[in-house]
């Protein structure tokens, strides 16, 4: 009866629901602001990983538990690198999406092979820009089809939301692609710091520093429909990725930590009228 009616009360306050398991930490020193992490599409149980700006143009794989086992050169700057993705047929697309204070009007998404040695190679590079009044920053980046999809970073507790915009080799600093807005992201109110889509495509994990939340597709205007919410604390949490049906996180450190799905495919419990949502 107690645990009842501590839950009821909760709901609308910021509950620290502490599912993370610690699994390891990224051992190399220079890894040492990561913000974008995904699973290898072909080297099972190993992930690349990359930092954020300000550090120098590479990206590294990684195994579950933190070891390192290659580090990759890449030819392009990292001017603000937030997160990496894979997309159906095993291509990398690495973000140059960050864009604190909405600052900068042209960003950058890089696609090219997985690679295989110490050098990436053949890079398709999309330049985008921003419609009136639509500049944003955004740290979270997932592929579907010939489709980016951004996630918007907000700091004024709105909703974040989905814009998506198809990756296109020609959208050049002089003819960039403009991202087309979606709709908000259901109750992901605080700045959001990652994304990942599961491989069959059916599942879509979002992390903030405190919270990572569970998406499946539907007919919203985003696209989403929340299935999963996991709160932890203040974490700095800055990527996730999936790991089979488990998710795989990582905070700017590289302590790396675990939810099970056991864990993040809790129900979210039911919202009782008058009751405000964290």
């Amino acid at each position: 009866m107690f645990r009842s009616w501590f839950v009821v009360l909760c709901l609308g306050c910021s509950v620290v629901d502490d599912r993370l398991e610690s699994i390891g930490r990224v051992e190399e020193s220079d890894l040492r602001e990561i913000s974008g992490i995904v699973a290898s599409p072909s080297e099972k149980e190993r992930f690349w990983v990359h930092n954020d700006s300000g550090n120098p143009a590479e990206i590294s794989l990684i195994g579950r538990k933190g070891k390192v086992h290659r580090t990759v050169k890449a030819p392009f700057v990292n001017i603000d690198w937030e997160d990496i993705a894979v997309d159906a047929n095993g291509r990398l697309y690495l973000g140059d999406i960050g864009n604190n204070r909405a600052i900068l009007p042209l960003r950058a998404i890089h696609r090219f092979a997985e690679p295989e040695g110490k050098k990436i190679e053949a890079v398709e590079t999309c330049r985008y820009g921003f419609g009136t009044g639509m500049r944003f920053d955004c740290e979270s980046l997932f592929v579907i089809g010939d489709f980016v999809h951004l996630i918007s970073k907000r700091l004024d507790g709105r909703p974040a939301v989905v814009y998506r915009l198809r990756f296109d080799p020609k959208a050049t600093l002089v003819e960039p692609a403009i991202p087309e807005r979606l709709g908000e992201l259901e109750r992901f109110v605080e700045p959001a710091t990652g994304a990942d889509l599961s491989r069959d495509g059916r599942r879509l994990a979002v992390c903030a520093e405190s919270v990572t939340r569970i998406y499946e597709p539907d007919a919203s205007p985003s696209g989403w429909k929340l299935i999963g919410e996991i709160r932890y604390g203040a974490r700095r949490i800055e990527a996730i990725a999936w790991d089979g049906d488990d998710l795989l996180l990582t905070d700017e450190p590289g302590r790396l930590f675990r939810i099970e799905k056991k864990e993040w495919s809790k129900p979210i419990p039911a919202v009782t009228s008058g009751q405000r949502l964290p």
